[in-house]
């Protein structure tokens, strides 16, 4: 019995320190536990709050709050001058405080994550009495998407009612743009795309990567997209596979609109007779790029009689298309020179208001509507296609006559006032006492009530974005002011794309924000140097005279805030609950904008809460208890929210071109 319990024991002996020694080595092979990383930091370590940037607040005074010494922010300060500097920061973007307690529980600040974007931060980190900054970006996820949109006015239309990302808009146009003139689409037709959307977070879209497939639909003719990748880029093709990119293109220039389409009985605007119209007209300013509609080879450069600068091109298919009243000729041009389609030729030339005209003929054979010739097959019977630019200075001189005989002259007279204010003894007459201006441009709005082919603020007017008209008008008439153009935060990309194309002046963008009086905090945050006056305009007044701009400017740097304001031409009413009665429009001022503020009275207005009653900056200024003064405006200061206003717009730049060219010639 004692050598049985000894063997017993033995055993249990052998294998309790069998147990010990797989122990460890079973601790060994269990899986870690999933680290919860927040900005590449192990958030289970600290303790983490999170708040969004309140206007004007620092990050010094953030960090100042956590017991971050004076001189470890200033040490910060320099050391994130190249990578990003503090003062970026802007209200309303989110910050995360990363915070670890000591055996005392006395808290530590280790890191603060600021967002710079929807994808970009940068983390700033304090170890005793070192700093470090670090730039990253959210981790993101792909996601293959189809879509279906049905058009009722336009293609941006159907994109903002569906909820789509905005890029598809720029996307689909660059794809169709041999295929299909998103100008004349039909309300009923639709479109249906596959692409890829890149989210963070796995909620926030980011934008899209590539789009996989498309179909456009006008009735019963559907037009494919199918991408392929050839010799390093993607080019897309139509079901039947052939390549999308025709021979021609639909149009060889940017053009706002067709202002006369081709027509065998169309009443001259001039002469009152129906003459034939064996062409189409596109209205587009001077010094347009022209461009190839095809590849081919110059068969002409030269002077061209009536057509001044002319170049002629021969194509495949016996094919050929000129080149009417060009400028000059693009670098490389010569006869005999192979071009490809979309290569520059040259720059349209003359006074405007000058159209372009694409006319279409086949050899030996009545004309024929060009734009039909375009869409169809290139085959049969030599044809030629000329691009034409003829002043219709009758035919815009009637349209100001049928506004009233005195049109004509006080157009004339507002061309000799604004020539008279550039003047540089009006110049220095009229410019601030101040030398340093800041100009805050708000085009927040997504342009439903306008209606067209993409946002009002992006339309174009006379061959260029209301937006780009806008900032040149104040580039002109403060030189060297620094521009802050708000956007929506989905629009800021296709804009920078938008601004390259059309060559804008300087300027930068900031995303807007829920209201008016956000997106215009926003823009004062973004201010980076140190004005003395801040100008806020709405960016669809593309209208605005420098002499306007210069006169409110004036006056605020002696009173510190002016508006421009014009008298009600219309009788008003105003209506309550017993129903309406009679205002003295004689007592009442419409506003406008340019409203331009000394710097410090409107950043301390902004620092009040919004509240609805905030119509304008000028409100919120008196608010906080500043009179504003009151300026002359202008009723050719135009703001445009309808699609008759870009009409009237339309109409008013060619009056006062007309009327500048009368005034150049006594």
């Amino acid at each position: 019995m004692t050598n049985l319990l000894k063997t017993l024991l033995l055993a249990a002996t052998l294998a309790a320190a069998a147990c010990d020694r797989s122990a460890p080595e079973a601790q060994e092979a269990a899986p870690e536990a999933p680290r919860n990383l927040l900005y590449g930091i192990d958030a289970d370590l600290y303790r983490t709050q999170t708040a969004e940037i309140a206007p004007g607040e620092t990050l010094g005074g953030i960090l100042g709050r956590q017991g971050v010494t004076a001189a470890t922010v200033d040490r910060l300060d320099r050391a994130a001058r190249e990578e990003f500097p503090l003062r970026n920061i802007r209200a309303g973007h989110r910050y995360t405080l990363f915070i670890h307690e000591d055996s005392l529980n006395t808290p530590h600040l280790d890191y603060l994550a600021y967002e710079c974007n929807t994808t970009d931060y940068v983390v700033f980190g304090f170890h005793g009495d070192s700093v470090s900054i670090r730039r990253d970006a959210k981790p993101s996820t792909v996601r293959r998407m189809k879509k279906r949109a049905v058009i009722s006015s336009s293609l941006w239309g159907a994109i903002m009612r569906e909820n789509l990302p905005y890029a598809l808009a720029a996307e689909l146009e660059e794809i169709y743009q041999w295929s299909i003139s998103f100008f004349d689409i039909q309300k009923g037709d639709s479109f249906t795309v596959v692409y890829d959307e890149r989210f963070v977070d796995d909620s926030v879209s980011v934008g899209i990567d590539r789009i996989w497939g498309a179909k456009f639909s006008q009735g019963d003719k559907h037009t494919y997209a199918i991408p392929f990748r050839q010799g390093g880029k993607i080019q897309y093709w139509e079901a039947d596979g052939k390549s999308l990119r025709k021979q021609l293109l639909k149009a060889p220039l940017k053009y706002s609109r067709i202002s006369s389409k081709f027509s065998y009985a169309r009443l001259h605007p001039v002469h009152k007779v129906y003459r034939p119209h064996t062409g189409v007209d596109f209205a587009a300013p001077k010094g347009t790029p022209v461009h190839a509609v095809a590849d081919g080879v110059v068969i002409f450069k030269g002077w061209g009689g009536g057509g001044g600068n002319t170049l002629k091109i021969k194509h495949a298919n016996n094919m050929q298309t000129g080149y009417l009243h060009l400028s000059g000729f693009a670098k490389g041009i010569a006869q005999g020179s192979r071009v490809q389609q979309g290569q520059l030729d040259g720059h349209l030339h003359g006074a405007p208001p000058r159209l372009p005209r694409l006319e279409g003929r086949q050899a030996d054979q009545p004309a024929e509507d060009p734009l039909r010739a375009l869409g169809a097959d290139l085959g049969g019977e030599p044809r030629a296609v000329r691009l034409r630019a003829r002043p219709h200075r009758g035919r815009d001189r009637r349209r100001g006559e049928a506004r009233g005989a005195h049109h004509a002259a006080r157009l004339a007279d507002a061309a000799r006032g604004r020539r008279d204010a550039l003047t540089p003894g009006a110049i220095h007459q009229k410019r601030p006492t101040m030398n340093r201006i800041g100009v805050i441009l708000v085009a927040g709005g997504s342009g439903r009530r306008c209606g067209g082919p993409r946002p009002k603020q992006f339309q174009l007017l006379d061959g260029r974005p209301v937006l780009a008209r806008t900032i040149d008008a104040f580039a002109r008439a403060l030189p060297g002011a620094e521009t802050v153009v708000v956007l929506p935060a989905d629009m800021i990309g296709y804009w920078h794309d938008l601004a390259a194309r059309f060559d804008v002046k300087p300027h930068r963008t900031v995303e807007g924000g829920a209201e008016r009086f956000h997106s215009v905090l926003h823009g004062i945050e973004a201010l980076e140097g140190d004005p003395e006056l801040i100008a806020v305009h709405d960016g669809c007044r593309p209208l605005v005279s420098e002499e306007l701009i210069r006169r409110v400017a004036a006056e605020a740097a002696a009173s510190g805030a002016a508006i421009p304001v014009l008298e009600p031409a219309d009788s008003l009413r105003a209506l309550d609950e017993a129903g309406s009665h009679a205002l003295d429009r004689r007592l009442l001022r419409i506003v406008q904008t340019p409203q331009i503020f000394r710097a410090d009275l409107l950043r301390r207005a902004y620092r009040a809460e919004w509240r609805a009653e905030f119509t304008d900056d000028a409100s919120i200024v008196e608010a906080a208890g500043t009179p504003v003064s009151l300026c002359e405006g202008e009723a050719i200061n135009l703001k445009i929210t309808r699609p008759e206003d870009l009409v009237v717009a339309e109409a008013l730049v060619a009056a006062l071109r007309e009327a500048e060219e009368e005034f150049s010639k006594r």
